[in-house]
This record gives C-alpha cells, structure tokens and sequence, in this order.
C-alpha cells in the first residue's frame, strides 16, 4: 500500500492550500519549537525525508544549516527549489529525487547531524525498515524528528467534531485512515509501534510531543484565523505540547530520538 508518488505530484496545488491554513501553519511553528530544544550547536547537515515543497526544509535552511529535501516527487523538489530560490536560500538547500529505500546508495558516505521524518511513515508499509535505514544516515549523536499522524485524534475527532459516534467506534480499531489532500489510505501507527521501531533501530527515544492538542477539537475554523484568537491558541498549543494527557489525544504524534543516547 505504499503510496506512488504520483499522487504527490498530481495533488500539488491542494496541498499548498492547506499549507495556508491557520491550523498547518500552527503544525509547523509547533513542531520548530519543539526540536529546537534538541538541536546541537553549529550549522547542521540536516536531511528532510519527503519533504515535499521544503515547508520544513526553508525555516532550518534560514538559519544557517544546509538541508537536502529528498523525495520522489519530482513535482514537489520543483516547488521546492523554486521556494528556496525565492526566499534567497538556493545554496543552502539541495534536493534529491530518491525513494527512501534508494537513499543510502544515492547519498554514499553522506552523513546527517539531523533527519526529519515528517508525515512520511503512514504512507509506507515497512515503516520500521523505514528507520533502520535512516538510523544508518546519522552521524553520531544524530537528531531523527518523527511526525505522523496520531490514531487516537482519528476517533475524537469523528466522535467530537463529526458527532457520529459509529464513525469513531470504527476508527478506534480501523487499520487504515483516508487522507483529505491526497485521497489515499494510509497506515495508522500508534505511540507503542513507532517507540518500538525506533528503538529496535538503535535510536533512544528523548522526547514525546503532541502538535495540535486542543486546534482539531475546536469546531469554528474561522476563529482560527483571527491573530487575536490564533495567538493565544498557539501559546496554548506549545504549552500543551509535552504535556500528559494532552500530548496524548494530539492530531500529531512528534518523537524526537538521538543516536547514542542512553535511557
């Protein structure tokens, strides 16, 4: 069931759109908050796994640290050189047009001091494969950034903001969830599984965060794009973000794992 990546390429301009939103936006900011508490000093090597049109890539790449975006969305490395070109940032962002499993033949003796792994892994079937691969790309003492989607909002948000409670009665054991931009299943994999194969891939797992914890129960979208809403929303979400319970029922699961680190 792993996704081809012509449905990256033909879903290009509604995936911008959702980039605009108020809430994407908050999913972004959310997730740079919370790795750069984890980020070692100095401009990094940073590897972004399917990253797209370089939403994630361009903030690090401002920085100072040089990214490489690889995916296999041809399409999307488009966007992406044409957005760090735009944003004065080509030199600092390279982009390679590889498969996550053809990486480590692609990239030879090239190693990462970070590697973001955004909403990746739903969209593979051996996502534990998936890591092992990537814990071989670290240098030592290397930063991996995990984010998927969390199952657990899956049901609250059928029960709470679709108020059908069959829907959420079969999302709590639904193997698979349909996305909204791409119109495809993917993998729902839960906090346990993801610890799990990350640990079995050598990396210690040093923080659990939850992005949007309280944003995708919040009905009234409108209200989402009033900075005079949006802002104390925002310091809401960040403070909520590694806390229990909250982090818990987050739209997105965030794990940060190191390379050598120990428990």
């Amino acid at each position: 069931m792993t996704t081809p990546p012509e449905t990256f390429d033909d879903h290009i301009a509604a995936w911008k759109q959702l980039q605009g939103e108020p809430w994407m936006r908050l999913r972004y900011r959310v997730g740079q908050a919370n790795l750069a508490r984890h980020l070692p000093t100095g401009p990094l090597q940073v590897l972004d796994i399917g990253g797209g049109n370089g939403a994630d890539a361009l903030p690090l790449a401002a920085q100072g640290h040089h990214v490489t975006v690889a995916d296999y969305s041809a399409a999307m490395l488009a966007e992406a050189r044409h957005a760090a070109d735009d944003a004065g940032l080509a030199d600092q962002v390279a982009t390679i047009h590889a498969a996550l499993a053809d990486l480590p033949a692609q990239l030879g003796p090239a190693r990462f001091d970070l590697i973001l792994c955004h909403n990746v892994v739903q969209y593979l079937d051996d996502a534990a494969g998936a890591l092992r691969i990537l814990r071989g790309l670290l240098r030592a003492s290397g930063v991996l950034s995990l984010i998927t989607a969390n199952p657990v909002s899956e049901v609250l948000r059928a029960a709470l903001i679709q108020a059908d409670p069959a829907a959420a009665l079969a999302a709590l054991t639904a193997p698979v969830a349909r996305t909204v931009v791409f119109d495809v299943d993917v993998h729902r994999y839960d906090l346990a599984e993801l610890r799990g194969w990350l640990e079995a891939a050598g990396l210690t797992v040093v923080a659990h965060y939850g992005i949007r914890c309280v944003n995708d129960y919040l009905a009234d979208n409108a209200r989402k794009a009033d900075p005079a809403f949006a802002a104390p929303l925002e310091a809401l979400e960040l403070a909520l973000s590694g806390r229990d319970p909250y982090r818990q029922i987050a739209r997105f699961t965030h794990l940060v794992a190191r390379l050598g680190d120990q428990p």
